[in-house]
């Protein structure tokens, strides 16, 4: 139907997006009079889908770190699981959408989705190990292009497809189910509030209590009885007296119900939440150069993230219930796209502000909780509002204006989902392997809003553009969004946001897929090494200090061949190995931004190229490398690792460290380094009684030459 701007045109129009009315063979039940009382309360929706938001989100994120601690946990193998998260979520979106859409009985598809998703999840519990142990040795310990995206990418879509099938057609499902009991047609903003709500809960309660008291195996097992439990629920509910016939009496969707430009509504809903999940990226990865790079940071920045979206999509849908975006409907979207430009202009700001004001947060949040890991949450969560919430909010209303004006041929939501997640499957793999290293973190996140502006604009001009009122405010928003992002961007030192001392001299940066590696000198000279800006990895001060841990592992060993050294940093640990003539040695380094940088510090590459072929260097997850390889050492050296980054802490597990254990000769030293002061107290005695376990007869050494940074030897033959 060709939209004109006559009255009769766009009333014309109206009706067709509104579709035909539902009729309701119970006149009580649409009017919500006599007999209501018997009706599945539409809040009990709400409160199933952000349970199910939870232990849903929680699901996939044990599982992603479930193949990650087996397929490896550098930064393009996470990326891979990941898009197969997604897309496993979208196929299931997709394909049940039309079944779901026509369906009488929505309560039964999503009891069984529920019931699905977590039979598989809590089969997964005693079928993982198995998976990740055959994932591993196939893999191997240096695969190449094509072997490794076969099997990161391939390999956990296909295993987990069941799971990830059933949680893609979840809120389709819900939101066809709040239509039977509810005298609203349009829901969906409301339940997609609820289940992102509760991911928040997910995202954080999983990471600061559950996995840390439950452990990955338990966590899932609690998460999938969770989705089990809501699968009876539902089917409890759903046969309370007269609620079954009140919803077998509403008839089929109708197939011709159909929107104008649901296509062009489809792919737009596909770009907005590629440029959405990837300015989280951007953002996160903000965040790990502003702030100390821990699990903690990137919990803080999900949780924000997903109350952004969930605050966005209530106020969308409670604006809409009460007819206030009724009138715009379709010409909103150029107004909701520059108004999320705007935010997201906000947010890069703050973000550019944020590295000098991170002392000044510090002093003003001080130390309410006495701890200081709960005092660095807190910190983290501050933080990720001020960048994350507003823009998140805009983006979610976004979504959600998308999702409504999509709606597919039958009537239901699945096609919409499935082009939401198909966007976000392709995001963080596009902006962290080719936007941050052709632009870095900032450029990036410039980029993304600049083409959120872009959008804006043309839609404000395009033929979604019909009321004066929502082009020209929308179109104001964008020009003025981004006239303020590129005088920000004006300053030269907002591009870079590692800013030391004026004192300090900025000799090479370097932004990659992983991380930020930037080599400074001080001015006494001396250079250092720094990963995400918090991180320091060695200097030449050090120098000393680390050749000295390289040298005492290899003569506490009386007559050492073969050595592998788990962690580079400045090079310095490895370059003791150069000394001894008769050895062969091996540096694996996860961080490929570490490795380009080695050669800013000549003082140790001389040493390890002057030992030519006898000191070879390897980029790969320590873990994985010694899962897989087959060589057997004399002596192997793990370097320092802070225990709260991501993935570190599994190279403190008891599984790890029997993985060393078993490539050691049958005279084989292990030596692992502890750095005293980045640990509490029950993270040190949890990782030596570990350590114990596998090494019972452990001795403990201490380095200490510079007593502001006291490390641990941990001996194990």
């Amino acid at each position: 139907m060709e939209l004109r701007g006559d009255q009769g045109g766009i009333e014309a129009a109206r009706q067709v997006r509104r579709g035909p009315e539902v009729q309701v063979s119970d006149p009580s039940f649409a009017r919500g009079g006599a007999g209501t009382q018997s009706r599945l309360p539409p809040i009990a929706l709400h409160v199933l889908l952000m349970v199910s938001g939870f232990a849903g989100f929680g699901c996939l994120t044990v599982l992603l770190r479930l193949w990650a601690s087996a397929l490896g946990q550098d930064a393009l193998t996470v990326l891979a699981i990941t898009a197969a998260l997604f897309l496993g979520c979208a196929l299931g979106a997709l394909v049940l959408d039309r079944p779901i859409a026509r369906s009488s009985r929505p309560g039964l598809w999503y009891a069984g989705l529920e019931a699905g998703g977590g039979l598989w999840a809590l089969a997964l519990v005693w079928l993982m190990p198995s998976f990740g142990d055959g994932a591993g040795a196939w893999m191997g310990s240096e695969p190449d292009g094509a072997r490794r995206w076969g099997l990161t990418l391939g390999l956990p879509a296909l295993v987990l497809l069941p799971a990830t099938f059933a949680m893609g057609a979840r809120i389709p499902a819900a939101e066809r189910l709040y239509a039977r009991f509810s005298t609203q047609r349009h829901g969906f903003g409301g339940l997609y509030a609820a289940h992102a709500g509760g991911a928040v809960f997910g995202a954080l309660g999983m990471t600061l209590w559950l996995v840390p008291a439950l452990g990955y195996a338990s966590s899932l097992a609690v998460f999938a009885s969770i989705n089990l439990a809501s699968a009876a629920l539902v089917l409890v509910l759903g046969s309370l007296p007269g609620v079954r016939e009140r919803a077998a009496a509403v008839p089929k969707a109708s197939s011709s119900a159909t929107t104008p430009h649901h296509g062009l509504s489809l792919l737009l809903l596909a770009v907005t939440s590629f440029l959405g999940l990837g300015y989280q990226v951007g953002v996160t990865r903000v965040l790990s150069q502003v702030l100390e790079d821990t699990v903690y940071s990137e919990a803080a920045a999900l949780a924000v993230s997903l109350l952004g979206l969930a605050t966005g999509a209530g106020l969308y849908q409670l604006l809409y219930a009460r007819k206030r975006l009724a009138a715009w409907d379709m010409p909103a979207l150029g107004l909701l796209c520059g108004i999320t430009t705007l935010c997201a202009t906000l947010g890069v700001s703050v973000a550019l502000w944020l590295p000098g004001f991170v002392p000044a947060l510090g002093t003003i949040l001080g130390a309410p909780f006495g701890d200081p890991i709960a005092d660095g949450i807190l910190a983290d969560l501050t933080a990720a509002t001020l960048i994350l919430l507003a823009p998140m909010a805009a983006m979610g209303a976004l979504v959600v204006h998308l999702a409504e004006a999509a709606r597919g041929r039958s009537g239901g939501l699945g096609q919409a989902f499935a082009a939401k997640l198909l966007g976000a499957a392709l995001s963080p793999g596009a902006v962290s392997l080719a936007l941050i290293p052709l632009a870095g973190t900032v450029g990036a996140l410039a980029i993304l809003t600049l083409a959120f502006a872009a959008l804006a604009a043309v839609l404000c001009y395009g033929p979604f553009a019909r009321l004066e009122n929502a082009r020209r405010l929308g179109l104001a928003t964008a020009i003025a969004a981004t006239i303020g992002l590129l005088i920000t961007l004006a300053v030269p030192d907002n591009w870079r946001l590692f800013r030391p001392h004026p004192s300090v001299v900025v000799e090479r940066h370097l932004e990659g897929t992983a991380a930020a590696a930037t080599v400074t000198r001080d001015p006494r000279g001396a250079r250092w090494l720094t990963v995400d800006a918090s991180q320091v990895m060695g200097g030449t001060v050090l120098d000393p200090l680390d050749r000295l841990q390289g040298h005492f592992a290899l003569m506490r060993h009386p007559a050492p061949r073969k050595a592998l050294f788990l962690g580079l940093g400045t090079g310095a640990t490895l370059a003791a190995a150069a000394g001894h003539q008769q050895l062969e040695v091996e540096g694996v380094e996860q961080l490929g931004e570490v490795i380009a940088l080695l050669p800013a510090f000549p003082e140790t590459t001389e040493d390890l190229f002057r030992a030519g072929r006898r000191i070879e260097i390897t980029q790969a997850d320590p873990r994985l490398r010694i899962r897989t390889g087959t060589e057997r050492y004399d002596v192997i050296l793990a370097d320092i690792h802070h225990p709260a980054r991501e993935g570190v802490g599994l190279l403190y597990t008891v599984e790890h460290f029997e993985a060393i254990r078993q490539r050691l000769d049958d005279d084989g030293l292990f030596v692992q380094w502890l750095p005293l002061h980045q640990l509490d107290l029950p993270t040190l005695k949890l990782i030596i009684r570990s350590f114990m376990e596998v090494f019972p007869d452990a001795r403990l050494s201490m380095g200490n030459l510079d007593p502001t940074t006291p490390v641990l030897a941990l001996e194990g033959w």
